[in-house]
Formats: C-alpha cells, sequence, structure tokens
C-alpha cells in the first residue's frame, strides 16, 4: 500500500502526531484533506508563497516535512537545498535540533530514501564530517539553516563568519536549487526587501520581471501571522505575483472544532499595567510583577530593548524573596553555549519563575506561560508575544483557564526605540479595544500600516551585479551589503575574547597576539556595533582585531574603523562579558570592562579556514605526494558524478552553446593545475623533501621530473614570505598558480582543445577561480615583489598576483595523455582595451571576457559553473587515489 502523508508526517515525531489539513496541503496541493486518505498519496508543485498561519500551529514542521516529503517523490522537481532563514541566532539550534530529529526519526523508519544533511551556518561554525563540506556536494539533499545575517549574506556573495574565497561558492549554492524559507518575517526588517528583490531577479518568467540572471529552480517562501501580503512588494517583485500568493491556508479549518479551533480559542486576558516601563522605571516594573506573577506558573516578561532587560532582571533579582526561584534573563548577546544554558534553564523552569527576555523569544521558542508582561510595542510583535501565553494544549483543551497578560505603557517620544512612536500609537489603539488576546479575536484585528517592514535602501540589480566580483578595491575595502541585510542601527558584529601574553601586567595588548588563531563558534558573542565601540571607549586598550587575509596578521582596528557583519578580537581584561558560575546562569554581554573574560579557547584549531590567506595554498597539503597528472586525473574523476547527477543543469545552462557545458568543465579540470608547474609554485616545498620523495617512490619513478601538486604539510615551506625578494628566493608574494594556469589556456600556442573564443574565455575563467582568489579582474596587490631588471628583462614588467610577465612554465604532463607544452606568459590581458602586442594582439582584456561572461551567462549560473569545478578540485583532493 503506497505510503500517505499523514502517516509519513506521523514518523516524524515520537508522539505519532498527526498533522493539520494546512499542513496536509502544503505537502500535496491544494485538494488534499487530512480527513480523505486518498488524497494524501502523492506531492506537489513547488511555488513561492506567503504562509499566513497562526503561531503556535507548527509551522516549522509544516515546511520541513513538506519538503522532505516532497523529495522523496520519484522524479521530484523540488529544490536539493531548503534554506532555513530565522530572523534571530537564538532560533538556530532550537531549529536544527527539532529537524535532525525528524530526519532521525523518518531515516530510522526508511521511510526517506536518502538522509539529508542539516547543516547550521554561523559564523566560526564548528562542522564535522559530511556537515564540513555540504558545500562540495551540491547534488545532495541538505538542510541549511542559519539567522538572515548568515544566509543573507552568503545569497549576496560576502558571507559574514567565513573564508571570503568561499564566498562565490555559497553564493552559487543558495541561488540555484533552493527552496528559501522565511521564518517570521515581521522581524526581519531590511533583509525582507532583499529576499523579495532576489526572488524576482532569480525568477525568469512572469510580467514585468527584471532579465534573467541565470538561477535555476529557486523558490521562497515566507512565513508569519500578522504580515499582509501587499508588505511584500517591492521593486523588482510586483504586485502580480505578490497577490497571488496562496493564503488562507487555515481558512476550511476554522470551525472543525478540533485541535486547532481549541487553541484559537484558548482564553487571555488583557489588561493594561498599572505603572508605565521606561528607562528609570524598573523597580516599579519589578514591584508590579512580583505582585502579579502566578506562583504556581511560568510568568514572561517582555522589554523591546537589552539594556531594559538588564534592568528589569536586576530589580527583580533585588525585590524577589530568597525563597523565590531566580529570575532568567534572555536575550541574543551570549555566547552559544551560555545561550543553551539559559534556554535550557527557560525549557525547566519551576513554578513561579519568571524569565525576562527581549524580543528573541517571539518567534520560535516553544513555551506555555501562564502570566504574561510585555511592553507597548508594535502591534505584529504582540500578536507574537501573546503567543507565547496559554500556547499548549493539554489533553485537548487549553493549557490554562485563568491566563492572563499585563502590558506597560511607554512614553513614545523617549521610550519608544528600537520602534517609532506612530507603531506604538497604533498599538495603543488597538490593546484598549482588547479584553481577551485569544487567536480568534486576533485574527479579526488587521496589522496596521505603520507595521509594514520599513528599510531605507532597496538592493537593485545593479547593486547585485557589482557584488559578484568579489577582489576588494584598491584600500582593500569590501562593498557594504549590510544595509541589505538588516536595519542600520541594529548592525551587529561577533567578538571573542583570548588571553594573550603581554610584555607587563597591563602592558600593550599588540604585542603576543600575532599569535592567535581564528575563532571556533563556541567563542563568538553578538553584540551591536554601538556597543562594542562604547566598550572599547572605556577598556584598556582602546582597539579591537581584525584578520588582514592578505597580510596573514591581525590589524588593530579603532572605534571608527569597526563595521557590521565582521569578527574581531578582544583582550580578556577589555571585558564586557558576564559569565555566570556553577550556581548563577551567565548574563551575556554587559558592556562593562570592569568583567574580566576567561577565553574558551581550550582544544581549538591551530588555525581555521577563516585566516586563510591570500598567497595561502593550504589545499595542496595531504597525506600522499602527487603529480600534477596524478592530482588532475582525480579532478576529472571526481568531476563526472556531478555531471551525471546534474544533467538539467547542465542541459538548460548549455542552450544555443556550440561547445556543451559539460565539455567545457571537463577541459577545464583537465587543465586547471597546469600553472604549478611555474617555478615560484615548486619553490614551495623543501628542495629535499622533494628529492627524498622521489628517490623513495612517494612520488612515481617514471615523473621523476614531473612537478608536484599535492604533498604532506610539512614538505611545505612555511612562514610568512618577506617584505623584499632575498636574492635567491624562488617563491613569490602573492603567487596565484591558477591566474598561470588561466593565462596559459588563453595563449594561442598552448594547444587548449577548445578553439571556439566564448569556450575558451569561460574556461580560462573557471579555471582562475577555482580558489575563489582571482575572478573578474586582474591586478597588483599591495607588497608584491617587483620584478627585477636584468639583462632578459631590461624594461620594467607587469606582474599581478605573483605572476611576472614573460614568465616561462615547462612541458607538464596533465593526465589522461595531455601534455601542455611550454609557454610564456604574457600579462597583457590584466590592461584595459584591446590588446597591442603578441601572443594577445588584437584580443579583448580580461577583463572585457569576464564581464561578457557575467552578462551573457548570468551571475548565478557562472557562479555555480564555477562551483562545480571546484566541487570536482575538494572532492578529489579529499580522496586522493594512490599509485605505483
Amino acid at each position: 500500500m503506497p505510503l500517505r502523508y499523514d502517516d509519513f508526517f506521523a514518523a516524524a515525531f515520537p508522539d505519532d502526531r498527526r498533522p493539520y489539513g494546512y499542513q496536509c496541503r502544503l505537502a500535496c496541493g491544494p485538494e488534499a484533506k487530512a480527513e480523505e486518505p486518498g488524497t494524501l498519496g502523492a506531492g506537489t508543485a513547488c511555488e513561492s508563497r506567503l504562509i499566513d498561519i497562526p503561531t503556535g500551529l507548527g509551522k516549522t514542521a509544516a515546511v520541513v516535512l513538506a519538503w522532505l516529503w516532497n523529495r522523496q517523490q520519484a522524479g521530484s522537481t523540488w529544490p536539493r537545498r531548503l534554506v532555513y532563514c530565522l530572523p534571530m541566532r537564538t532560533l538556530v539550534e532550537q531549529t536544527r535540533d527539532e529537524v535532525r530529529g525528524w530526519v532521525e526519526r523518518l531515516a530510522d523508519a526508511d521511510l526517506i530514501s536518502t538522509k539529508p544533511r542539516v547543516v547550521v551556518l554561523m559564523g566560526g561554525e564548528s562542522l564535522e564530517g559530511d556537515e564540513k563540506d555540504w558545500d562540495i556536494h551540491p547534488e545532495a539533499d541538505t538542510i541549511l539553516i542559519g539567522t538572515q545575517d548568515m544566509l543573507l549574506s552568503r545569497a549576496l556573495n560576502r558571507g559574514y563568519g567565513m573564508s571570503r574565497y568561499r564566498w562565490p561558492m555559497h553564493f552559487a549554492l543558495l541561488n540555484n536549487d533552493c527552496l528559501w524559507v522565511m521564518d517570521e518575517v515581521q522581524l526581519m526588517g531590511a533583509g525582507l526587501g532583499s529576499t523579495t528583490q532576489l526572488e524576482g531577479f532569480r525568477s525568469s518568467s512572469g510580467e514585468n520581471r527584471p532579465p534573467d540572471l541565470g538561477s535555476r529552480n529557486c523558490r521562497s517562501w515566507w512565513m508569519s501571522a500578522t504580515i499582509r501580503p501587499d508588505w511584500l512588494k517591492t521593486v523588482d517583485f510586483p504586485a502580480p505575483l505578490a497577490e497571488s500568493t496562496p493564503t488562507g491556508l487555515l481558512d476550511t479549518e476554522k470551525s472543525d472544532g478540533g485541535r486547532i479551533e481549541a487553541l484559537r480559542s484558548a482564553q487571555k486576558r488583557i489588561g493594561k499595567a498599572g505603572v508605565a516601563s521606561g528607562e528609570k522605571n524598573a523597580k516599579d516594573v519589578a514591584e508590579f510583577i512580583d505582585a502579579h506573577r502566578s506562583i504556581d506558573h511560568l510568568n514572561l516578561v517582555v522589554v523591546n530593548t537589552i539594556k531594559r532587560a538588564r534592568s528589569v532582571h536586576a530589580a527583580l533579582v533585588k525585590h524577589l524573596g530568597k525563597e523565590d526561584p531566580a529570575p532568567i534573563l534572555l536575550h541574543s548577546q551570549f555566547r552559544p553555549a551560555d545561550r543553551l544554558r539559559v534556554l535550557s534553564a527557560v525549557a525547566s523552569a519551576v513554578p513561579g519563575q519568571v524569565v525576562v527576555s527581549t524580543q528573541v523569544i517571539e518567534a520560535g521558542i516553544d513555551l506555555s506561560a501562564h502570566t504574561l508582561f510585555t511592553e507597548l510595542a508594535p502591534w505584529s510583535s504582540l500578536v507574537q508575544r501573546f503567543g507565547r501565553c496559554n500556547r499548549w494544549l493539554v489533553e485537548g483543551r487549553p493549557h490554562f483557564s485563568d491566563a492572563a497578560i499585563h502590558w506597560f505603557d511607554l512614553d513614545e517620544d523617549k521610550e519608544c526605540l528600537p520602534y517609532k512612536p506612530q507603531q506604538l500609537s497604533a498599538a495603543r489603539e488597538r490593546l484598549t479595544k482588547l479584553s481577551d488576546a485569544a487567536l480568534a479575536n486576533l485574527e479579526t484585528i488587521p496589522s496596521p500600516d505603520t507595521d509594514r517592514p520599513s528599510f531605507r535602501h532597496v538592493l537593485r540589480r545593479k547593486d547585485l551585479v557589482e557584488l559578484f566580483d568579489t577582489t576588494p578595491d584598491l584600500a582593500g575595502a569590501d562593498l557594504d551589503i549590510d544595509r541589505f541585510v538588516r536595519d542600520a542601527d541594529n548592525s551587529h558584529v561577533r567578538v571573542f575574547w583570548r588571553n594573550w601574553p603581554t610584555q607587563t601586567p597591563g602592558g600593550d595588548a599588540s604585542s603576543g597576539v600575532a599569535a592567535e588563531s581564528a575563532p571556533l563558534r563556541e567563542e563568538l558573542c553578538a553584540t551591536s556595533v554601538g556597543e562594542l565601540r562604547a566598550l572599547l571607549g572605556k577598556a584598556e586598550p582602546a582597539t579591537a582585531w581584525r584578520w588582514n587575509h592578505l597580510d596573514r596578521k591581525w590589524d588593530e582596528t579603532k572605534t571608527e574603523s569597526l563595521f557590521p557583519g565582521q569578527t574581531y578580537l578582544l583582550h580578556s581584561r577589555q571585558g564586557g562579558y558576564a559569565e555566570g558560575s556553577s550556581e548563577a546562569l551567565p548574563l551575556g554581554w554587559s558592556g562593562d570592562p570592569k568583567q574580566v573574560v576567561a577565553p574558551l579557547d581550550e582544544g581549538r584549531a591551530t588555525e581555521s579556514e577563516e585566516t586563510e590567506a591570500n598567497e595561502d595554498d593550504g589545499a595542496s597539503a595531504q597525506e600522499l605526494w602527487q603529480t600534477v597528472a596524478q592530482h588532475t586525473d582525480d579532478v576529472c574523476l571526481a568531476l563526472e558524478p556531478l555531471l551525471s547527477a546534474l544533467p538539467e543543469f547542465l542541459s538548460s545552462f548549455s542552450e544555443g552553446a556550440a561547445t556543451p557545458l559539460a565539455e567545457i568543465l571537463r577541459q577545464s579540470a583537465r587543465w586547471h593545475d597546469w600553472g604549478k608547474a611555474h617555478p615560484a609554485f615548486q619553490a614551495k616545498l623543501h628542495a629535499e623533501k622533494l628529492v627524498q620523495a622521489r628517490a623513495t617512490g612517494k612520488l612515481p619513478t617514471n615523473a621523476t621530473d614531473a612537478p608536484a601538486a599535492k604533498a604532506p604539510s610539512d614538505a611545505w615551506i612555511s612562514g610568512r614570505l618577506p617584505r623584499k625578494a632575498g636574492p635567491d628566493e624562488q617563491r613569490r608574494r602573492h603567487f596565484r598558480h591558477e591566474l598561470a594556469s588561466a593565462l596559459g589556456i588563453l595563449h594561442p600556442d598552448s594547444d587548449f582543445p577548445l578553439t571556439e573564443d566564448s569556450a575558451r574565455d569561460l574556461a580560462a575563467y573557471l579555471v582562475a577561480t577555482h580558489h575563489g582568489k582571482v575572478r573578474l579582474s586582474i591586478r597588483s596587490l599591495p607588497d608584491e615583489w617587483i620584478p627585477p631588471i636584468d639583462d632578459d628583462h631590461p624594461n620594467e614588467r607587469r606582474f599581478a598576483r605573483g605572476v611576472w610577465d614573460g614568465d616561462l612554465i615547462d612541458s607538464c604532463e596533465l593526465g589522461g595523455g595531455v601534455t601542455a607544452p611550454t609557454i610564456r606568459l604574457s600579462l597583457e590581458p590584466m590592461e584595459l582595451g584591446l590588446c597591442e602586442a603578441d601572443p594577445f594582439k588584437g584580443q579583448p582584456s580580461w577583463a572585457e571576457r569576464t564581464l561578457l561572461l557575467r552578462d551573457t551567462l548570468g551571475i548565478f549560473r557562472l557562479a555555480y559553473l564555477e562551483t562545480l569545478l571546484r566541487c570536482a578540485d575538494a572532492r578529489g583532493s579529499k580522496t586522493p587515489q594512490p599509485r605505483q
């Protein structure tokens, strides 16, 4: 008997939970009905939509299990990746744990053919095993969970908290073959507009749509209990799609008398508190809470700022008796382990305990408070807060029969931040007419126009196209995307603390920082740029440190140079964090310089991807020695499963092309490491280690002159190159072998088999980008070594990325019976305009070639193609084949 969706859904839960009707329709189509099993046997089409469902009715399970169900259907066209985007970091771990539980139970029941990876994307994330390598398996089913900062920044090619050299891979994978799910979109601010704009850019059909940028099979779902469909409309996401998104999924169940009706009718009497809240009223608020709290059940207090949350929490600690359970403080600025400890305390709160929280409680956190105290906030936020009161059913009935909500008024002019006075005024008007905040009553009250997410900056096509190139400007800076990710006054950074030795107690903190490695996720704490600036204004020293990927060192960063989305290193004695103890819960970021912070750096890796420098070739280190030909054979072998698994992409991308894209990728893989035959690359190896490897047969005895491509870590010369080259130094500062490979492919005498101009240009681009360090432009980097003037080169020479005009690359075996000839490189394509000298006379510059590729193929398609080659290279390097 064919599997039905209601049985599939129930198997994901330990309590055999049955799906609501709307969950069935989301997975099986608009005709599906929970009470009619015959309608639950197949999937449905995946289309972009708005999911307007009241809080507490299982939206997360609805979308994740709908995606899982449809991915199991024969010939499924649903995207391979589910991207679950959350507005706040505190929700990520909870969502991850729920999703992993569903996946494991379905896998144990043999109801899914392939278990998808469940991967968390957050700054400094320490992934292991298959999760760490998710981005080199574009053909695999994957569930990606993260905050809008982490996910949207990756979708905009400026991924926060990750190696800049992997930005293009995540840009490609998050803009192709993805179902984006935006949860609690009323909290997204500027990020909401960016998600709708991206949907417009990725869509290639529909009236008034912008030209196709090359995305394939991407859809977007927006979820909220309080958003209106017209709020999704942006300049490139026009009315026809926004107004036709399927809403009213719940309509047919509003009078079914079952579980949904019980939740909708759960009573929550509401009234205005006798005191007002505000910066100076923490003591009065604490006294009111104590007088009206439940002593038998959970009490929840929600305020609008972290500063007030700390103040109210401190006042409650002083006011409550010693026999009362200690109040719990919850906000967004904890290190991960401390946040989990606090969330665990909230989940196991004892009767009468008070949880003081900021807006982080509004979404995703599943608790059911008897008594809710909340500051006046925008109506959409209040609806979410009300949803945390009397939220559960017990034996089919509401959790409490006498639940209560008290709201504190605020002075709109003095205390409205982070909201606007108009939002508070509109919410107050609705509250004064409300005596019961049951879901059924809230559904009749529309969200006011003042609650529409507003943003000063809208992502336009020109902005996105400019973000495709990841080359920093001449000052080393990148285009700022923070204005497209979240509100400017809510700009976040991540900080971590280390306790490196200084010369003297209280001495120069810069003296030992050079030895510090990149952070692990467990060390990171989020805070705002403003709060970090305030701490540095009081701390000693008044500086933070940021990793410089070009010079491979930590740069001192003064307060005026801090900017959002970055990770900064602080010394322990600069303080700013309240850690708690074995008896007391942590309080998180405090901004107090007197609180010395214990670093969480035991057992950390000596180096991580985020600290990779431009001239590094870490991927060239592996256990086995390999020649260029041997490694290239591995890469070509690893490419074939990718081409076989993704035929629909290559066929759609190849339409109208003279040379199939699969063939261009195969030739790119074969020629990608030719540049490792350059003397500057071979000079990175210890000469004696190379000789020993050949003498002992670790490199093939019949290839004594073949250049090495891979070698064990101890065979590579370590340490930073000096500012000036020594007389016998063969290495080059900032040398990139992939640039040498690309220039060689373009050379008319290279014997490269693809002769069509567009095919050769694309192959050269794919080869140049296979480490993410050379892309649309070729230019010299600061402090490169300048080529010397000698008898062979009496004039000044062009130079870029360690490659010098006139460099000679010897003939090199590339595997598969292919041998590259000896070539003298020319860097004339780095100049703008048509080339004027041989071998490129009359041919376009590198910039002209790459910009034509960008505009012809589209940025999403081009990034996807370069990602496929990078995946094959990484997979071939990960599993090198030993040879005799």
